[in-house]
C-alpha cells in the first residue's frame, strides 16, 4: 500500500497541518515507509513459535527470602500500624 498525494493532503487536512511542498515530500517518503514496515509484518506467521523456540517451559516457582517488612517500611516517607500510609485517592461516598 502506498500512500498518493491525495490521501496525504487529506490526512494534513484532518491534522490541521499547512506543509511546503518540501515538507509534503518528506512526510509522505516517511509514511511510505512506514506502511511498508506494517506490510512486512502482515507477513510474519504468527501463529507457530520461530524454529527452536520452546513452549510451556517455565522456571519453577520456588520461594526465596524476601526484604524484611521493618527494614522496608523504615524507608517509607510515612506508615501507620505497619502499613504504608499514603494520601486518600478515593473519597468516602
Amino acid at each position: 500500500m502506498e500512500l498518493d498525494r491525495a490521501a496525504l493532503a487529506h490526512l494534513a487536512e484532518l491534522a490541521c497541518l499547512k506543509l511546503s511542498p518540501e515538507e509534503e515530500v518528506a512526510l509522505q517518503e516517511d509514511l511510505n515507509r512506514l506502511l511498508g514496515f506494517f506490510e512486512r509484518l502482515r507477513e510474519l506467521n504468527l501463529q507457530e513459535p520461530p524454529p527452536g523456540e520452546q513452549q510451556g517451559r517455565l522456571r519453577p516457582d520456588l520461594p526465596e527470602p524476601s526484604l524484611n517488612p521493618e527494614e522496608v517500611l523504615r524507608s517509607a516517607p510515612s506508615t501507620h500500624e505497619g502499613y504504608f500510609q499514603v494520601p486518600r485517592t478515593l473519597e468516602e461516598s
